[in-house]
């Protein structure tokens, strides 16, 4: 613990919090399913990303009882373009589990909250401090970074050692009578001041009291968790058009269909069309005789790069065109029923490729969020 006690530096955070917070909506509402839906969309998702979604899906979908009621597709067709689509799918089956389990009544006690699907630490924390006023922690990441920095935690993030000690110093911060105004006040204070770099310590409420400052570390700290170095894959795809300019496209559904995707829960119930790891013509052609196709040319139509969380893609686009009926798992699809069906940002560059584009696109877009 330094200089002060937790009370005193709790006042001064949340002083300054109130004079300037930024004003988004999540925390103007007290609807615990809002806070909820606020929370999902926040993961590993910027601010300004989430504000373009935030509250389009709340008028789409304004209580849990709606959500629950709604199809997948539905829901999916909202979340485009908001990416990691998983969590659109937890929070859809989770929505179903409280209407079904708990009368529609979203649980307080954070042990039942960490039973929903997708629902961890951070997540049961938050709602339950925010939305019910428990005293819970909540750590996330800009939490982590302020901690680490006050406290002096030396540990990796990730380690052991440091989720004790971050978990024990976080339990000091809620115990007062707004534990949700506390957690969102260090949420703010990470997301504004005590940021990864240039951290403005000049005005943060908490300098006087953290001990990186001190003693000259605030840039070193936190110490990041080890990574794995992102893998690195190959993948063709497949753009067949039929004459009225639709796209041969099937939907993700866990596992690949027939060998036409990439399979896994990466893309999961997003639209795609036709692809495969791997690259160059003998895999192009192998993907196409799977669907009763034939290449157009004998070289890609267009190369990028396309980068995601966890992986790099170097994705080759060959044009092909169909010789009988597709399987049945495939459909021609507009374009313009795709953007409102859901795909991810691979396939949406993917078809808006034509055969006549010949560039190499090697810009890597932003990662998939």
């Amino acid at each position: 613990m330094t200089g002060s006690s937790h009370v005193e530096k709790r006042e001064r955070l949340l002083k300054w919090y109130r004079a300037s917070a930024r004003p988004l909506p999540w925390r103007l509402t007290s609807d615990p399913y809002a806070i909820w839906v606020s929370e999902v969309m926040l993961q590993q998702t910027q601010v300004e990303r989430v504000l373009l979604f935030y509250e389009p899906f709340l008028r789409r979908f304004p209580s849990i009882q709606a959500l629950a009621s709604a199809s997948w597709e539905e829901v999916l067709a909202a979340w485009r373009g908001l990416g990691y689509y998983q969590r659109a799918r937890l929070l859809h089956q989770s929505a179903q589990i409280i209407v079904r389990d708990h009368n529609g009544v979203i649980p307080q006690d954070p042990k039942l909250l960490r039973q929903l699907p997708g629902v961890g630490p951070y997540m049961a924390g938050a709602i339950a401090s925010i939305a019910f006023g428990l005293p819970e922690p909540a750590i996330d990441g800009n939490v982590a970074r302020v901690l680490s920095r006050i406290c002096k935690i030396e540990f990796p993030l990730g380690t052991r050692e440091s989720n004790a000690a971050l978990w024990k110093e976080a339990h000091f911060w809620v115990q007062c009578e707004r534990p949700g105004e506390v957690n969102q006040a260090l949420i703010e204070c990470g997301a504004v001041l005590c940021t990864p770099r240039r951290p403005k310590c000049a005005t943060c409420p908490l300098c006087s009291d953290c001990l990186a400052k001190r003693d000259d570390v605030v840039e070193w700290l936190p110490r990041p968790r080890l990574r794995r170095p992102p893998q690195r894959w190959s993948v063709v795809a497949l753009l067949i058009e039929n004459d009225k300019g639709e796209v041969l496209v099937f939907q993700h559904k866990g596992r690949a269909a027939r060998g036409f995707g990439l399979g896994g829960r990466l893309f999961e119930g997003t639209w795609s069309v036709p692809m495969t790891l791997g690259k160059g013509v003998e895999v192009a052609q192998g993907l196409a005789q799977s669907l009763g196709a034939t290449l157009l040319e004998d070289s890609p139509s267009c190369r990028f790069k396309h980068v995601l969380t966890h992986r790099h893609l170097d994705v080759e686009v060959w044009m092909a065109c169909l010789v009988g009926l597709p399987p049945q798992e495939l459909r021609f699809m507009p374009r313009e029923a795709l953007k409102i069906e859901g795909v991810s940002r691979l396939t949406e560059r993917i078809i808006s490729q034509r055969a006549t584009d010949k560039e190499v696109l090697l810009a890597a877009v932003p990662v998939e969020r």
